[in-house]
C-alpha cells in the first residue's frame, strides 16, 4: 500500500471515531414536551439556556397551570391529561405528587441513565436524593435542581440588649416561645416572635413539627385535626404566648386578597427578635439597612424527634414520562436541568437552596446549614387529592375559629369540634 494510500485510510478510520463519538456525547436534534408552569416561566427558568447549548433540540412547553385547571384538583384526571398531552417530560409541583406518579407508574427510573452517563449525582445534598428514592420502587425517578426548608432567623442585638442567651439549632416550639416572653416590655411596638403569614399557617406548622396534620385523607374519607387533644394543647399554647403579648401574627384573621407587599416586616425593621422564614429573609436582609447583626438556627423541631423536620422537600421534580417515545432526549434535558452548570449560572442571580451541594453552602457571607442540618420528617405527607379551593376555605375557617378562641369567646375543646365538624362538611360538599 502506498504511503497516499496509508495516509488517506488513517484519515478516513479517524473521521469515524470521532463520528461516533459525536453521535454518542451529542443529541440529535429531535422535539420533546415538556411540561412546567407556562411558556414564560420555562424560558426564563430552563428554556433560554437549554436553547443555547442544544439548538437542535425543539422544546414544547405544555402549560401545567391549563391541565390542572382541567383536572380541577384530580390527581387521576391530572395523569390521564398528562398522557392525552404525550408528555416526555414531567414537572411535579409537590414532593407528594413526585411520589403519587412515581408509585403509579408514571415516571421512568432514572438510575440507568445516570449509569450510562456517569452523571454525576455524588455532589447532591444526600437527603435529597435519599427522599426521591422513598417510592415502592426505591428508584430514583427524578431529579429535583431545587428544594425547599425553612429556619429561624434571629436579631443577636435584641438578644444581646435584654442580656437573653442567643437561640440554639432544634429547639422545640415551647422553648421559643419561652424566649419570646421574656421580650416582653413597656413597648407595644416590638416583640418576641413574628410570624408573617394566618393563624391557620401557624397552627398548622406547630402540628406538622409534631408529626400532625390538620387534613388526613384515605379512601375519599377525611379527617379534620383528627388528634382533638393534641390540637387542643398547640391551641393552648398559641394563646399563651398571644396573651403576653410576646408574638405578632401579621393575618390574626383571614383576608380574601393577601396583599404580601402591605405585610409589616417587623423583623427586617428591627422590631421582632425572632421569625421563621426561607432564605428569601436572607436576601430581604441585605437589601436593607442592616441595623442589627442576624442570626440563624433549624426551625423548631419535635423534641422526640429533634434531628427531622417535615419542612425540607424536594418540590419542584423532573422526570421521563413512563410511555414518553422521547426518552433520551427527555434525559439529555433533564442531565442540563439538574447539572451543575445549570445550578452555578442560576446560583449567581437566583436565591434558593440547590440540590448540588457546592452552591448552597452560603448566600451573603451567611451560613445556609440549618436550612439542610436536619433529616426530613417521614411522617409528614400532604394530602394532594383535594377539591380545588379547599385548603383556602379551610385557611379560611381555622383562622376564623382560632381567632375566636385567640379573643376568648370559645374553648380550645369548641374550636377543634367547630374546625372538624365544618371542615368535613365543606370537604364534602366541594367534592361533591
Amino acid at each position: 500500500m502506498s504511503n497516499i494510500m496509508r495516509k488517506m485510510t488513517i484519515v478516513f478510520i479517524v473521521l469515524i471515531i470521532l463520528t461516533a463519538c459525536n453521535s454518542t456525547n451529542e443529541p440529535q436534534g429531535g422535539k420533546i414536551k415538556v411540561l412546567y408552569w407556562n411558556q414564560e416561566m420555562f424560558n426564563a427558568d430552563y428554556g433560554n439556556m437549554f436553547y443555547s447549548k442544544y439548538p437542535d433540540i425543539e422544546v414544547e412547553v405544555v402549560s401545567l397551570d391549563n391541565l390542572v385547571n382541567r383536572s380541577e384538583g384530580s390527581i387521576d384526571e391530572l395523569i390521564k391529561q398528562i398522557d392525552q398531552a404525550n408528555i416526555d417530560v414531567v414537572f411535579t409541583r409537590s414532593y407528594e405528587e413526585y411520589l403519587t406518579f412515581s408509585n403509579r407508574e408514571v415516571l421512568e427510573s432514572l438510575d440507568e441513565w445516570i449509569q450510562k452517563d456517569h452523571f454525576d449525582i455524588d455532589n447532591f445534598n444526600p437527603h435529597i436524593t435519599s427522599l426521591l428514592r422513598e417510592n415502592a420502587s426505591n428508584r430514583l425517578n427524578g431529579l429535583a435542581p431545587m428544594f425547599s426548608s425553612i429556619a429561624l432567623f434571629y436579631n443577636k442585638d435584641m438578644f444581646d440588649q435584654f442580656s437573653i442567651e442567643y437561640p440554639e439549632d432544634q429547639l422545640s416550639w415551647k422553648d421559643v416561645f419561652g424566649l419570646a416572653t421574656r421580650f416582653v416590655d413597656d413597648k407595644d411596638d416590638t416583640y418576641g416572635f413574628s410570624f408573617e403569614g394566618s393563624l391557620y399557617e401557624l397552627v398548622s406548622m406547630i402540628g406538622r413539627t409534631n408529626g400532625l396534620n390538620i387534613v388526613t385523607v384515605n379512601n375519599n374519607n377525611i379527617w379534620i385535626m383528627n388528634d382533638s387533644e393534641e390540637w387542643e394543647n398547640i391551641l393552648a399554647t398559641v394563646q399563651e404566648v398571644h396573651q403576653s403579648g410576646a408574638i405578632h401574627i401579621t393575618e390574626p384573621v383571614f383576608t380574601a386578597t393577601l396583599d404580601v407587599k402591605g405585610k409589616e416586616e417587623l423583623f427586617i425593621n428591627g422590631k421582632s427578635a425572632m421569625t421563621i422564614s426561607t432564605t428569601s429573609l436572607i436576601e430581604q436582609y441585605e437589601k436593607s439597612d442592616k441595623s442589627f447583626t442576624l442570626g440563624i438556627v433549624t426551625v423548631p423541631v419535635d423534641p422526640a424527634f429533634r434531628d427531622s423536620s417535615y419542612t425540607i422537600r424536594p418540590n419542584q421534580v423532573f422526570g421521563i414520562y413512563s410511555r414518553s417515545p422521547n426518552k433520551e432526549l427527555a434525559w439529555k434535558f433533564i442531565s442540563f436541568v439538574n447539572s451543575d452548570e445549570v445550578a452555578k449560572v442560576k446560583s449567581k442571580s437566583v436565591t434558593g437552596l440547590y440540590t448540588r451541594t457546592t452552591y448552597s453552602e452560603e448566600l451573603f457571607g451567611h451560613s445556609l446549614e440549618p436550612f439542610y442540618k436536619l433529616n426530613h420528617d417521614i411522617r409528614i405527607r400532604y394530602p394532594i387529592d383535594l377539591p380545588r379551593d379547599f385548603n383556602r376555605a379551610l385557611n379560611e375557617l381555622v383562622t376564623k375559629e382560632a381567632t375566636q378562641f385567640l379573643s376568648g369567646s370559645q374553648n380550645s375543646h369548641e374550636t377543634v369540634i367547630k374546625v372538624k365538624q365544618e371542615g368535613e362538611v365543606l370537604y364534602k360538599n366541594m367534592k361533591e
